[in-house]
């Protein structure tokens, strides 16, 4: 009787625990809808930079590649970007995908570049990662996965973002908290 205490024990332990042994290969992005190009030599990765044009709607496909032992359902893609964002990101399409050990997927997240006027011309957005919802063995986790390297979102100059002020005190993202 205490040996199958101690297996269930462990065997729930296991499944409680699934979702932290998920693994995901970084996140090569590519862009659609806004200029998107990569810059090897820009900061000790490189960057990726995604050129600002007010109002464009964006595709962001993400190849996804499961690195662990178990297998994997992706059920949501979020990025946290802070309060009014350079890049509002959407739903993914194409989620749920399951992913076995060592599979690959692609997902696609549309994106809207809206809020340049809370910036100023030389305000970035960087994106680091994406957070993921994730299934493993039937329970629910998250799991940050990061990018090849950054995704610079940068603010455009004013004459490019419609409803910037030229008071730089006007709009500020901390009276939206």
């Amino acid at each position: 009787l205490a040996a199958l205490a101690v297996v269930t024990g462990l065997t729930g332990s296991l499944l409680m625990s699934a979702p932290r042994a998920a693994s995901f290969a970084p996140l090569l992005p590519r862009v659609t809808g806004a200029p998107f190009v990569t810059i090897p030599e820009y900061g000790p990765a490189g960057a990726h930079v995604l050129g600002y044009e007010d109002g464009a709607r964006v595709a962001l496909t993400l190849p996804l590649r499961n690195t662990g032992r178990l297998p994997v359902t992706v059920t949501s893609v979020a990025v946290d970007a802070g309060v009014a964002p350079l890049l509002v990101l959407g739903a993914g399409a194409g989620l749920p995908v399951r992913l076995g050990p060592g599979a690959s997927a692609e997902v696609v997240v549309a994106g809207r570049l809206t809020n340049c006027r809370f910036f100023h011309e030389r305000e970035m957005q960087t994106l680091t990662g994406l957070r993921l919802g994730i299934r493993v063995l039937g329970r629910p986790g998250m799991h940050d996965v990061p990018f090849d390297r950054p995704v610079l979102v940068k603010s455009p100059m004013i004459v490019g973002c419609p409803d910037r002020k030229l008071n730089r005190q006007a709009d500020n993202r901390t009276d939206l908290l």
